[in-house]
């Protein structure tokens, strides 16, 4: 790393979504170099092969560097206020701007100003964020707050950050306007979810507090957010309500002259035990022997909620811990783009995969190669336009080098590959039936082709007696009451099969039809997150362990969620139900396909918040009285406890106070500052630290500086936190670890 002037004209300037990822872009150019200087870290490259043998700099952001405004930067009636239980000032809502505004996000001020001076004085930006609607929003939507002209702008659109793949992408760069599209269908989206959440989330927590009923944290209302709650709470009701009904299975218990015994079954279920007709004799007659060769093809390969599902059915994975690890993957270059619904490749996937089939072997010995044509199955490009399934590159790991959770993840994906290679699975199946209406089946494996990689050994014997057609058998029809049971609680990879498959749910067949193209609730790179969110920060889920190997916490609503999921489906039920999300996709597709205008489609929410801020005040007191809330606690006006003399004031007391949006601590005196500048319990949160306690408080109020360990890129440091006077703001500096 070198100090350096940076080029202040140059001729190319590519924008990457991280820092990793500008790496990768850098080190595909035959010359490369990473300078520093004052405003930030940026790369000089330069290739005889690539973008006209030009000087190419690469800048790297961190996700997301602006975010939309909150309500205060508007208009400072807007938004919430501390002071006399009222903590969001109803009377001044709905919040609507006239038009959505973006500033630049906390902590990311540097990135967008080093970012700045490159983009607005390049002649071509070449957009190389994560090819996917977030990457674009990111990138777009810094360009335009930048005011860059984006005229000549570029779009890098790969998914694998091999030298190879990267440098081809160069080569074939996309226009800009191709993809922009996915930006208008993002940022609406965002806007959107904007609307909803600010203006609901306010409204249901403070009608709750007015009313008596107190909360820990807000009580959220958000577009995915709700249903995929809700899709708990039903199903806690199913359970709930779940009555047994029995239901019986018609047997004939058989038994050859020789000795063997074996079961035979009328076939499907009975719910009238009278509908089953009575066989009394003895003896019965073999009707039937049948033996067939079956076969089956192998797996499609898999996106991103097909290989979560598979880690967890083998290897007990949460959804987000796969995700995770594909995505590390990803970034070391052994799996292509991981956040991905497609489960097919192009033919120049096949053919490298093909190419690499005896590397891949190396891992499972075992593996045939038996396809060698690619199959529609597979291999579609029609419907790999923009993304693939989750394949391994060309890149090949040394295992003993990658954690355990990463390893075993990669395998997946390799098995996934060397199943579409090999023999399809033949097994012959054999089928005894008796008195005719009876049947017993069986098979014999015969080549395990691609099942070898999921089934531990081969079946080659017929569990099955040596019977001839018309041979007699003693036999005995025994009817078997059985009972239904109720449905299994969701654990969190179910709830992301149940939010992916929630077209399901839906009768109206319009409204299954688009949540089934749309993919469901979600997306399968968001599900993990939005489900996490519902747990840990929102507080409307919770995990109760289960006994046993493998096994996944079942998911329940908690006494806020409860309460949330009964009031939205008495007092705004739409918002609860896929129904919605299946129109906003609708609507959204129809954005990204320049058919509707954000406009025409924010009106439309804009009238859904005001319904409900017309309708709920009236609604919500009545419904509240319905629903028992005696779980959630005290009930009545939020009583606030003190914790120390104010030092910012000399006058007033600390008040640790509770209320709907944040759990903070602030100053008895309404002149203090301390009244403005609140100290949040959970602002250090998104970096792993948990709720500031009261101690904790009163020496920050103070001024002083306490240790803590703070998480950044799933590293934890060990860091002097403190509050800055000037802002109230929560900064942190770098410590030493304690020896003990």
């Amino acid at each position: 790393m070198t100090e350096s002037i940076a080029p202040q004209n140059p001729e190319w300037v590519v924008l990457a979504e991280k820092a990793d990822q500008g790496k990768d872009y850098a080190m595909a150019f035959k010359n490369h170099k990473r300078y520093k200087d004052s405003k930030g870290y940026f790369w000089i490259c330069q290739d005889p092969d690539l973008l006209n043998g030009d000087e190419v700099v690469v800048i790297a952001l961190q996700g997301h560097v602006l975010a939309l405004k909150n309500p205060e930067e508007y208009n400072p009636n807007w938004g919430m206020f501390p002071k006399e239980e009222k903590f969001f000032r109803l009377d001044t809502m709905p919040i609507m701007p006239q038009k959505f505004e973006l500033t630049i996000a906390d902590g990311k001020y540097m990135l967008v100003q080093n970012a700045k001076r490159f983009l607005t004085k390049a002649k071509t930006v070449i957009i190389a964020t994560d090819p996917d609607r977030a990457g674009e929003h990111i990138a777009v939507a810094l360009l335009r707050f930048l005011n860059v002209d984006m005229t000549n702008t570029k779009r890098l659109w790969i998914n694998s950050l091999e030298k190879g793949p990267v440098r081809k992408g160069f080569q074939n760069l996309r226009d800009a306007s191709e993809t922009y599209p996915y930006y208008l269908e993002d940022f609406t989206r965002s806007v959107a979810d904007w609307m909803i959440g600010m203006n609901l989330t306010c409204l249901y927590s403070q009608l709750c507090w007015d009313n008596g009923v107190r909360t820990s944290g807000a009580l959220a209302i958000g577009r995915v957010l709700i249903p995929t709650m809700m899709l708990v709470w039903q199903r806690e009701l199913e359970i709930a309500n779940f009555k047994p009904e029995p239901y019986y299975i018609d047997t004939l218990l058989c038994r050859t002259d020789k000795g063997e015994e074996f079961v035979a079954q009328r076939s499907g279920e009975f719910k009238d035990k009278s509908a089953i007709p009575i066989i009394s004799k003895l003896r019965g007659n073999v009707t039937d022997i049948k033996t067939e060769r079956e076969s089956t093809i192998p797996e499609k390969l898999m996106d991103l909620q097909g290989l979560k599902d598979r880690a967890t059915a083998e290897l007990g994975y949460k959804p987000d811990d796969t995700q995770d690890a594909a995505e590390k993957l990803y970034q070391k270059h052994y799996l292509t783009y991981p956040r991905t619904s497609i489960n097919v490749i192009t033919e120049n996937e096949f053919n490298y995969l093909l190419d690499y089939h005896s590397k891949y072997k190396a891992f499972f010995p075992d593996a045939n190669l038996v396809r060698t044509m690619p199959k529609k199955t597979w291999v579609d490009a029609s419907k790999a336009k923009e993304h693939l399934a989750i394949v391994p590159t060309r890149t090949i790991p040394d295992l003993s080098s990658l954690p355990e959770k990463e390893k075993n993840v990669y395998l997946l994906a390799v098995k996934s590959v060397l199943a579409m290679f090999e023999d399809d699975y033949y097994y012959d199946k054999t089928t005894i039936e008796v008195e005719n209406d009876y049947t017993v089946s069986g098979s014999v494996d015969v080549d395990l082709g691609w099942k070898k990689f999921y089934k531990k050994s081969k079946n080659t014997v017929l569990s099955l007696p040596s019977v001839k057609v018309g041979e007699e058998l003693n036999i005995k029809q025994e009817i078997a009451e059985y009972m239904t049971k109720p449905p299994k609680p969701y654990t969190a990879s179910t709830l992301e099969k149940a939010m992916e498959n929630v077209h399901k749910l839906i009768d109206d067949k319009a409204t299954k039809k688009i949540l089934k193209d749309a993919k469901g609730l979600g997306t399968p790179a968001t599900r993990s997150a939005i489900v996490k969110k519902v747990i840990n920060h929102h507080k409307l889920l919770e995990e109760i362990p289960v006994k046993g190997k493998k096994k996944l916490p079942i998911l329940q609503t908690t006494a806020k969620g409860k309460m949330l999921a009964e009031l939205i489906s008495k007092t705004n039920k739409v918002l609860g139900e896929p129904k919605m999300t299946a129109e906003w996709e609708d609507a959204l597709s129809r954005i990204s396909k320049l058919t509707l205008s954000p406009k025409a489609f924010l009106d439309e929410i804009n009238k859904l918040v005001w319904y409900a801020f017309q309708t709920l005040p009236t609604e919500l007191p009545k419904v509240l009285k319905t629903i028992d809330t005696s779980a959630l606690g005290p009930t009545g006006k939020s009583a606030t406890v003190v914790i120390g003399k104010c030092p910012i004031c000399g006058t007033g007391n600390i008040l640790d106070s509770s209320h709907p949006k944040f759990n903070a601590y602030t100053c008895s005196e309404e002149t203090c500052e301390l009244r403005t500048k609140s100290l949040f319990k959970g602002t250090l949160s998104k970096w792993g630290h948990k709720e500031i306690n009261p101690k904790e408080a009163v020496k920050l109020i103070k001024g002083k500086k306490i240790p803590c360990k703070l998480t950044f890129k799933s590293k934890k440091y060990y860091m002097l936190i403190f509050r800055e006077a000037a802002t109230g703001y929560i900064k942190w500096e770098f410590a030493n670890p304690k020896k003990k």
